[in-house]
């Protein structure tokens, strides 16, 4: 359980906007980084969902690329002016407040299909590229060229 200040919320959404870019662009070595990380991150709700500040965190202790660390650790800033204060219990150690939809491969493709994508009309899906990331994320094991592709056409680009 946390308490949130809602007015610090644009610039958090903003910050994850930023590492979904840069995962994004940096996807050949950020993709093994994420499965990695995938493992030992703290879950919630059957795996559906991690605890961002632990993902982002861990993400930092393995990245050599200093502009894809300088992103991360905006988030862990925006973060700590968000969480007013959170609680949680002995089994979620590395809990910090707030959780973001990242759900494993299996329940992305069972539940999350292109026909409920992001079209439930949330602000946070349709205003960053975390669910990009994701089409990219889970297309990838089974369709390398898929990445190419979307590289090609994704209109918003950072390159």
């Amino acid at each position: 359980m946390s308490a949130i200040r809602t007015d610090q919320m644009e610039q958090l959404v903003s910050a994850v906007d930023a590492i979904s870019k840069c995962l994004i662009n940096d996807f050949e070595n950020s993709y093994y980084k994420v499965k990695t990380i995938y493992q030992n991150v703290e879950k919630f709700w059957d795996g559906f969902c991690i605890d961002i500040y632990d993902f982002v965190t861990k993400y930092i202790n393995i990245e050599a690329n200093q502009t894809i660390r300088q992103a991360m650790q905006d988030v862990i800033c925006c973060l700590q002016n968000a969480v007013i204060n959170e609680c949680h219990k002995t089994n979620h150690p590395n809990a910090h407040g707030l959780s973001i939809y990242f759900p494993s491969s299996d329940r992305y493709s069972s539940y999350y299909s292109d026909k409920y994508y992001s079209w439930y009309g949330l602000d946070f899906s349709n205003s960053t590229h975390w669910d990009d990331f994701f089409g990219i994320l889970f297309w990838n094991k089974s369709n390398r060229c898929y990445f190419c592709c979307f590289r090609r056409i994704w209109s918003d680009s950072v390159y």
